[in-house]
């Protein structure tokens, strides 16, 4: 009996650390896709020299259609949120949260900053095709070239260009999560009055952040594991 009661106490220590310990790892692995972009731009920069020039050309016009899908798509969720903001006009329902509020306006910011970013970056990529050293160009803004002592080179990836390159996406991520956080907050804020005002779990608004609060949580588990497994997986040295 002294036993199970200590390994219970033990367990109940031990709880809080774990907790912890797994939000730490969540948080970490949201900044994941900025640590993995360091593989592919250091296996072009350090490449043959044969295959060189045909690896920055796939790298530059791939980013290029990564930056347009980004901005497509935060075109889309500030059309979202924007609408979500005009919620409170309607007197029919009650006054979303100032957190809910907060996180809404916050994400419609990234949004925009995601978009005025990728335009950036691209019309950057556009405009380096005008050089005719367009390609080794691009590699040095990428990477600084280094020589050994016996005479020959090898480059390594810029930690500035590794984040900037990568910001527009990182933008994105970090809008979706605020607006979904927002409406959590809205739901739960829904819910807590329908407590205080003694109709409980009767309430459709309990029963409507129950659901919605699994879901939820059913999501942002799949997006960290799908995020994690995928990285590791295509980029398990760098991780």
């Amino acid at each position: 009996m002294d036993l199970t009661l200590s390994s219970l106490a033990s367990n109940a220590a031990a709880a809080p650390e774990f907790v912890l310990s797994l939000i730490i790892t969540s948080i970490l692995i949201l900044f994941v896709p900025w640590k993995a972009n360091h593989k592919p731009l250091d296996a072009l920069l350090n490449s043959a020299d044969s295959k060189k020039d045909t690896l920055t050309k796939t790298w530059r016009e791939q980013k290029i259609s990564e930056l347009t899908f980004v901005g497509v798509a935060c075109a889309i969720l500030a059309s979202i949120v924007t609408g979500a903001i005009a919620w409170p006009s309607d007197t029919s329902t009650p006054t979303p949260p100032w957190i809910t509020m907060a996180a809404w306006y916050s994400s419609l910011i990234l949004g925009l900053t995601a978009i005025s970013s990728a335009m950036q970056q691209s019309l950057t990529l556009y405009r380096l095709g005008c050089y005719e050293d367009c390609l080794p160009r691009l590699r040095a803004i990428l990477g600084r070239e280094h020589r050994r002592a016996d005479g020959s080179t090898f480059w390594t990836v810029r930690w500035s260009q590794m984040v900037v390159w990568q910001v527009p996406v990182m933008l994105l991520n970090f809008a979706i999560l605020l607006f979904v956080s927002g409406v959590v907050g809205m739901l739960r804020d829904r819910a807590m009055r329908a407590v205080k005002a003694g109709v409980g779990l009767e309430s459709d608004d309990v029963k409507i952040v129950v659901v919605v609060g699994s879901f939820a949580g059913f999501a942002f588990v799949s997006y960290v594991l799908g995020m994690l497994f995928l990285y590791y997986q295509t980029f398990q040295n760098t991780i």
